[in-house]
């Protein structure tokens, strides 16, 4: 039969050998031992430690040294001695920047020993940064394995954060003007500014604050310390503020000018030599043409002033000057006057302008008009006239004199000559005025006289004669022109003819023409009566009919003028023409024992020397239808020739 013994084994950690024990029996009753020890063997189930090292927080202080202390275990006891190596190592905090002191060396556990430290020495300072850290690193271990083999010291800050002020805001200004210089602060209200230039700008409340500064001169302004509520720093960034000069001017030029007036000249001047300018005008005046210049030119308006302003600019800074100019006038023109001759025209007028009369009147501000009293002259006007010249300046001020203006005619008259053909008189002559060669001659003034070189024409002048026409106008003018004068005869002959006595025909029912012309009595004015020719028609010896026959006789003088006288002869038919009657059958009574006489014409024949037979009249008597007595009735027939 079998019992047991139960024997506590306690565990641990502890890396060791096997280990055993004995359970020694004794004092048995009622039996023996056949083995009284018994070995209990406890069985290792450890492995060898591992080593691991602690992080550190360690505040580092405004001076000195602080202690950062890590703790290096083993994970379990080991009856074995362990051994490993550590060395610090940079992170953020680094031994160039005094942050801390590098350490190094070798830890030992003895056998049971599971705990060591390694201190590391923290330099403090007063330097507002970030937490810091930096490592210590487990390396070459014996006897154990390394678990965590890297520990973080942090170095914690605590220093307070300093704040922060950053200038910005250069920039150029003129002279006498302000700047706002931008600051950027950080930290804690309110901020206490310490300025480069010795200013203190105190309780700034907020975020970005603004300095204004009205430098003489270009200055550079930066902040030296800032404060806030709890901590102080130094200030970064700069602003220069860069200060041009202001340029100064002044206008040169008239300060009293003529109302509208033009073309005035003002100059500006300027401190600064490369300066541009800007005019601009008010009231009563305007700038022609640029505006940009040094130099204006101004055309003044009515009476009144203007006000010139030039803005000078020069590097970005301005300046303006003024001038005020007076527009006003109330001078009078000087007038002068010169006395001048002129003549008519041919239309026997002549006009003057007030030119003509100006002998260089003159205004300062102009002169905007000249009149006279009497510009228009003729004939009416010859002699001396009085005139006035008056002259009005541009703003209505007015000044007279006066001047003789002469005028004279020294226009010969227009002759005009027209060539005329006359005719001697009856007597031989004629005579002619000059009226008849004038043809329209004319003078502006007026014809004094016409007057010819020859007036009186004969026989002797027939033809063409040359004559010249002298026109003199009311002031002595003359002119001349020739015309041609015809003289003809034209007035004929006077002719008278004598009585001619008549003539019987000859058996052809002719008679020969008598000559007249020894019976003709002429005469003319400027020919001879033996010199005129006479002719007749028809001539004498001439055959002409029966009747009554005209004789012309032309009488023809010299200058072929002719008249003629008629005288007449008569052409008498004294031969009877022959007729014969045909047997006329007797007729019977009626009942009152009377017959009609029968038309005998029909049965007739007549002849007749100078009539043809249908221009021989019949007549029968008694008439055809007469009624007649019983018995023999005589019929008889009168032929009666032309």
């Amino acid at each position: 039969m079998t019992q047991t013994i139960t024997v506590l084994v306690n565990g641990d950690t502890k890396f060791e050998s096997n280990e055993s024990f004995f359970v020694q029996l004794s004092a048995a009753v009622n039996a023996t031992f056949a083995d009284a020890q018994g070995r209990g063997t406890i069985l290792n189930d450890d492995g060898p430690p591992t080593i691991s090292i602690s992080d550190v927080s360690v505040i580092e202080g405004n001076s000195g040294t602080s202690t950062a202390t890590f703790t290096v275990s083993l994970s379990n006891p080991t009856v074995q001695a362990v051994s490993v190596d550590y060395a610090t190592a940079d992170d953020t905090a680094t031994v160039a920047d005094n942050d801390y002191q590098s350490a190094s060396g070798t830890l030992t556990f003895n056998p049971q020993e599971t705990v060591q430290t390694i201190t590391v020495l923290v330099n403090g300072d007063s330097k507002f940064e970030a937490d810091e850290r930096f490592f210590v690193n487990l390396s070459a271990p014996l006897n154990a394995t390394i678990g965590n083999g890297q520990g973080i010291g942090t170095i914690l800050n605590d220093d307070c954060q300093p704040p922060q002020a950053t200038v910005s805001g250069s920039q150029t200004i003129c002279a006498g003007a302000s700047a706002p210089i931008q600051i950027a602060l950080t930290g804690t209200a309110p901020w206490t500014l310490v300025w480069s230039d010795g200013f203190t700008q105190t309780n700034i409340l907020t975020s970005p604050a603004t300095r204004n500064v009205s430098p003489t001169g270009t200055t550079s302004y930066s902040v030296i310390t800032v404060f806030d509520a709890t901590c102080n720093g130094p200030g970064s960034g700069s602003a220069v503020i860069t200060v041009n000069p202001v340029p100064t001017c002044s206008i040169s030029g008239e300060n009293n000018v003529c109302p509208n007036s033009n073309g005035h000249t003002y100059t500006v001047s300027s401190s600064l030599t490369n300066s541009t300018f800007s005019w601009s005008i008010s009231g009563n005046g305007s700038i022609s043409g640029a505006t940009n210049g040094a130099l204006i030119t101004v055309n003044a308006g009515t009476t009144g002033n203007f006000t010139l302003t030039v803005t000078v600019s020069d590097t970005g800074c301005t300046n303006s000057c003024q001038q005020i100019v007076t527009v006003s006038d109330t001078i009078p023109p000087i007038a002068l006057c010169q006395d001048i001759t002129v003549q008519l025209d041919p239309t026997g007028n002549v006009s003057i302008t007030p030119a003509q009369i100006d002998n260089g009147s003159n205004d300062a501000c102009g002169i905007a008009s000249l009149s006279l009293s009497k510009t228009n002259f003729d004939c009416t006007n010859i002699g001396t006239n009085a005139v006035t010249l008056t002259v009005t300046d541009n703003n209505g001020n007015s000044q007279t004199c006066t001047a003789t203006v002469t005028v004279q005619d020294q226009v010969a008259p227009v002759a005009v000559c027209q060539d005329i053909a006359v005719q001697l008189d009856g007597t031989g002559n004629v005579t002619i005025t000059p009226a008849q060669i004038n043809n329209g001659s004319s003078d502006a003034c007026g014809i004094a006289s016409l007057s010819l070189s020859k007036t009186n024409f004969d026989c002797s002048n027939l033809g063409t004669n040359t004559v010249t026409l002298t026109v003199t106008d009311i002031h002595g003018n003359t002119q001349t022109c020739t015309a041609s004068v015809t003289v003809a005869d034209t007035t004929p002959p006077s002719v008278s003819c004598s009585t001619v006595p008549d003539a019987a025909a000859n058996a052809n029912c002719q008679a020969l023409v008598p000559n007249v012309l020894g019976g003709v009595t002429v005469s003319d004015n400027c020919t001879a009566a033996g010199a005129i020719s006479l002719n007749q028609s028809p001539a004498a010896g001439t055959l002409v009919g029966l009747g009554t026959n005209t004789i012309t006789v032309t009488a023809t003088d010299a200058a072929g003028n002719s008249a003629t006288c008629t005288t007449s002869f008569v052409v008498t038919d004294n031969t009877a023409p022959t007729v014969t009657c045909s047997a006329t059958p007797s007729a019977f009574a009626d009942a009152n024992c009377q017959a009609t006489v029968p038309n005998v014409l029909g049965g007739v024949s007549v002849s007749d020397s100078c009539s043809p037979t249908n221009s021989i009249t019949l007549a029968q008597s008694p008439l055809a239808g007469t009624l007649v007595g019983l018995g023999t009735n005589t019929i008889t027939v009168t032929a009666t020739d032309a």
